[in-house]
């Protein structure tokens, strides 16, 4: 799965993932932010759902990659406020909980409160603690951060491997189910992901020297939620018979890409270690 490339080092993994996966999920917390505030309108945005939606998996793995990477728990706060909205959205969508539109408003406004008042005493206090901490404090913090992060870099490898996997694997079976009026809820929120995860996903690919057959699931699922968006659109919009055709050919050709890459990836192993 892994190209035999010299890695790279830990100062060029950081220079390339570390603001990109802090955008990220600032982005994804304002875009649930946003939703919430076009809803309340009436002028919702489906389009929002397929840049920053988050599942249960995708979730665990922006999560995990901040611990990889020493983001700070204001980092992470803008997550746990998006997974949050993602949840509570689901179950009162599919549960249809016991409260109204103001009910829910006041939810919201309340989870944000909280939210934007962690991230200010987390920011603070990492601030007060940069100030007042010496060379041999920060040494010693390293030295006992070593041993986890091994941990969590093996955690992160392990999901970004998966991921793109099966989330490609849940998307043809459920195109398929979809030609019988199958519905698929529940593995959407725990598998679906959107665009701006997507987009660390493939960035961390490249980052870990990912082989290109891997790729190819990323792309698969790129494709078929730009399709699903585009179906938006009346302009863009094709049959449900004719959208699922398409997305099934891609799911073949892209089946066939990742067999060739594959074989190749495997002759060309063979061969250096001949």
């Amino acid at each position: 799965m892994l190209n035999k490339r010299k890695p790279i080092s830990r100062e060029g993994l950081y220079g390339m993932v570390y603001p990109a996966l802090k955008w990220i999920i600032i982005l994804i917390g304002l875009l649930y932010l946003l939703n919430v505030v076009l809803w309340h309108y009436d002028s919702p945005m489906e389009v929002l759902g397929y840049l920053g939606g988050l599942s249960i998996v995708t979730f665990l793995f922006l999560l995990i990659a901040t611990f990889a990477l020493h983001l700070r728990f204001y980092h992470r706060v803008p997550l746990y406020y998006a997974m949050t909205l993602e949840v509570v959205n689901w179950a009162d969508y599919y549960a249809d909980l016991p409260w109204d539109e103001g009910g829910y408003m006041g939810f919201v406004a309340v989870l944000t409160a909280l939210s934007v008042a962690m991230w200010m005493r987390s920011w603070l206090r990492w601030r007060q603690r940069r100030v007042m901490r010496d060379d041999v404090e920060e040494k010693a913090d390293t030295a006992r951060r070593s041993e986890r992060d091994r941990r969590v870099y093996k955690a992160e490898l392990l999901l970004l491997k998966v991921i793109p996997m099966v989330t490609a694997g849940m998307y043809v079976v459920d195109t398929a189910l979809y030609c019988i009026d199958v519905s698929m809820a529940v593995p959407s929120l725990l598998i679906g992901t959107s665009l701006l995860p997507l987009l660390f996903i493939w960035l961390s690919s490249y980052v870990f020297q990912f082989c290109s057959y891997h790729r190819i699931f990323i792309y698969y699922v790129f494709i078929v939620n730009v399709l699903n968006y585009t179906s938006l659109y009346p302009a863009l919009q094709m049959s449900d018979t004719k959208l699922t055709a398409v997305e099934l050919i891609i799911a073949g050709l892209s089946l066939f890409l990742i067999l060739y890459l594959y074989v190749k990836h495997r002759q060309k192993t063979a061969q250096a270690t001949a």
